[in-house]
């Protein structure tokens, strides 16, 4: 996902680690793996990494609005890794 202003441009993207398959732990837990009625599996966990980079583009390198966008940016990027690294 890419969110884009004439200032400064962030992309997030998953990046695949390279491991295969899964298990199917609970997240938090080291052994549970809780099946659904039906007998599958109910967690599917693999390994990905969360990509995070900011772009912020020269050509409005002076630009007054600049700081509030570096901050909000700041804000946004610590909030999505929070939201991530909960789960």
């Amino acid at each position: 996902m890419i969110v884009k202003n004439a200032i400064l441009q962030i992309a997030f993207a998953l990046e695949d680690t390279g491991e295969r398959g899964g298990n199917h732990t609970q997240p938090q837990t080291n052994m549970l793996q809780p099946r659904l009625a039906d007998g599958e599996f109910r967690f599917d966990t693999r390994v990905q990494s969360f990509d995070i980079q900011a772009t912020f583009f020269g050509l409005h390198a002076y630009d007054t609005d600049k700081p509030a966008y570096e901050a909000w940016s700041s804000r946004m990027i610590e909030v999505v890794k929070a939201w991530f690294a909960c789960c």
